[in-house]
């Protein structure tokens, strides 16, 4: 599930929403919940990933 997660994290950041959706529902319907997978799944099912954003949460908290 979280290479489902993370290909939908890649189209999302190449501007591929439609692709993106696909995959993050593939995780969701996995119904494996690993390291808290489903919400995850959910949250960019709900807003898509922005890579800018979370390279700045990264920075910001020192896990770069």
């Amino acid at each position: 599930m979280w290479a489902h997660i993370k290909k939908g994290n890649a189209y999302d950041a190449k501007g591929e929403r439609t692709r993106a959706v696909s995959e993050y529902q593939k995780a969701v319907q996995s119904g494996i919940n690993y390291e808290n997978a489903q919400a995850i799944a959910k949250k960019f099912l709900a807003a898509p990933y922005d890579p800018k954003a979370a390279q700045t949460a990264a920075v910001s908290q020192g896990n770069y």
